[in-house]
């Protein structure tokens, strides 16, 4: 019985993951121009909302992890949230966190959408050009060994990975990207 359980909470997590993916990707589809990814959760949230109405937005992309609180109970007891209810609110934090990770450091674990080709997050050149140009300038002046690098390209060698996968992410309390400068390409 036990490993029923464990097999059924493995399938709805799986579950879960792959139809978040799908609507992501439908609904990056539909956007006119690349979005920074601070932005995706919000317009995300907004597009399904406009489609699906909040009480079957929260049936739809609810976690499995999260089907324990009352609220969700109530909701699928009765179709509606209960008055005062924060799972909407609990549920935005939520799906912002899971569109983050997917992109940054989630991205190459799975059938992610990257690996899939369906969609990637990018640092923009120049800003990126920026940051190596002043990590170059950094590097001169605190290692004696590299106080003869004389181009940016030598610095970027230096950079310990992409920071996105390694989950170098600013997310503040109430999980709000800091990464505005990361966009989203769909292929």
């Amino acid at each position: 019985m036990q490993d029923a359980a464990h097999r059924a909470g493995f399938f709805a997590a799986r579950t879960y993951r792959f139809n978040l993916r799908g609507a992501i990707q439908k609904f990056l589809n539909e956007q006119k121009a690349e979005l920074p990814l601070t932005e995706i959760s919000t317009a995300f949230i907004r597009f399904w909302l406009e489609r699906l109405g909040e009480e079957v937005f929260v049936a739809t992309f609810l976690p499995p992890d999260m089907a324990w609180f009352s609220e969700y109970e109530t909701l699928m007891e009765t179709g509606k949230l209960p008055a005062g209810s924060t799972l909407f609110d609990d549920l935005k934090k939520r799906i912002d966190w899971e569109i983050t990770s997917e992109y940054c450091f989630n991205s190459r674990i799975g059938r992610t959408l990257e690996k899939t080709g369906s969609s990637v997050a990018f640092v923009e050149r120049e800003r990126l050009g920026d940051a190596v140009k002043a990590l170059c300038e950094t590097l001169r002046e605190e290692i004696g060994l590299l106080r003869e690098l004389r181009h940016a390209r030598m610095a970027a060698k230096h950079l310990p990975g992409c920071p996105r996968y390694r989950g170098h992410l600013a997310q503040p309390p109430g999980f709000r990207s800091g990464e505005e400068h990361c966009r989203l390409h769909r292929r």
